[in-house]
């Protein structure tokens, strides 16, 4: 995540300063753009991260199954 803002920081940096993109013309233009840019920022830090692949969470219904029950059921079948 922080390689991912880094680089986005940098580009949006390096458009403003060496393209001369504007940020906006009026000062509460400027800060509207600023804050919807923190908020982005915000954003994607609250978003939740990955979970190991195979790891069961309480909410997940693979959780309640059990091993012994899945050789149980897999003996059945056969």
């Amino acid at each position: 995540m922080f390689t991912s803002l880094t680089g986005n920081a940098n580009a949006l940096l390096g458009g403003i300063l060496v393209f001369h993109d504007p940020i906006g013309h009026t000062p509460p233009h400027i800060a509207a753009r600023m804050a919807a840019f923190c908020l982005i920022i915000l954003g994607a830090a609250l978003l939740p991260g990955r979970l190991r692949a195979g790891t069961p969470t309480p909410t997940d219904p693979r959780a309640a199954v059990r091993t012994s029950t899945i050789a149980t059921l897999g003996q059945a079948e056969i």
